[in-house]
């Protein structure tokens, strides 16, 4: 979809991209580690869940909003004008372990 919407939208100098993030530390993810997190039925406390996912990347620690935020400015930003039809996968490489 963003290929294509980014195909028809050149013609009037708009670009179109996507930003998909990975596990970022918010409040609803700490409460979707809960149901999701692998073993956090079985008497995981939030601080083994917290490291556990923070383990997910290999910089070691989950994404924090200004991660995410970075990307987005720079993609609003006149510097990406070249860029269109792209999907960028902000996960600091989460789940590449």
């Amino acid at each position: 979809m963003i290929k294509s919407l980014a195909f028809d939208f050149a013609p009037k100098k708009i670009t179109v991209n996507a930003v998909a993030p990975g596990g970022v530390a918010t409040d609803m993810a700490a409460e979707a580690l809960k149901d999701y997190f692998p073993n956090a039925g079985k008497g995981m406390t939030e601080d083994e869940m917290q490291e556990g996912f923070a383990k997910m990347s290999p910089f070691n620690r989950p994404g924090q909003p200004n991660d995410i935020a970075g990307v987005v400015a720079f993609l609003a930003s006149k510097e990406s004008e070249w860029l269109t039809g792209q999907t960028f996968q902000i996960s600091g490489g989460f789940m590449m372990l």
